[in-house]
């Protein structure tokens, strides 16, 4: 009886073990976002030409990085990336998600969360690489059913690259966020 209570102390002891280990592993695989060094060390492509972080935004379970990256950034290249919050590790991320590379002066908007069909809010991140020719933008919600838009806020565009995090209210589940100059809310509204 006294072997057998040593024999389940320690296979006890073993599963304990592995168990600890295999949560600090997979913890290395995060990235945790309070650590600028992590954030880089996981989106750069090429860990010797390490990327700058521009901006860093947070919104519900997702974290967004405006980023250039030294093996594009001549050609005048931003990089976006949002990554998607981990279970059991506090402000630890998935580097899975979303991205985008662009050069243009146009914002974008990346809705986040829908494919949630129970969703009351959009979370949603707008980014570009700074004013050009729009001072302001407005952000509309757009329902299929009805077939029109619904202004919900004007953003001013800042003159450097940024990211937004906002999160919507929204009138209905499957309606969507949009990003639009006045002429062509205009023009949607004449449709």
């Amino acid at each position: 009886m006294k072997k057998f209570k040593i024999l389940i102390s320690v296979l006890l002891l073993c599963i304990v073990t592995s168990i600890v280990t295999a949560y600090g592993i997979y913890g290395h695989t995060l990235i945790d976002i309070t650590n600028e060094k992590s954030i880089i060390n996981h989106l750069s492509a090429d860990k010797s030409k390490p990327i700058t972080i521009i901006d860093t935004k947070q919104t519900g379970n997702w974290f967004g990085v405006l980023y250039t990256d030294p093996l594009d950034e001549d050609e005048g290249y931003y990089h976006f990336k949002y990554i998607t919050k981990a279970k059991f590790y506090k402000n630890h991320y998935h580097n899975a998600g979303g991205n985008s590379r662009f050069t243009t002066d146009e914002t974008t908007c990346f809705e986040l969360n829908n494919m949630d069909e129970n969703r009351l809010a959009a979370e949603v991140f707008l980014f570009g690489s700074g004013r050009n020719y729009d001072k302001e933008l407005s952000v509309f919600e757009y329902s299929e059913n009805t077939n029109k838009y619904k202004k919900i806020e004007k953003i001013e565009v800042p003159e450097e690259p940024y990211i937004m995090a906002r999160s919507y209210k929204l009138e209905e589940s499957s309606n969507t966020i949009s990003i639009q100059d006045e002429l062509s809310y205009v023009d949607n509204l004449i449709k």
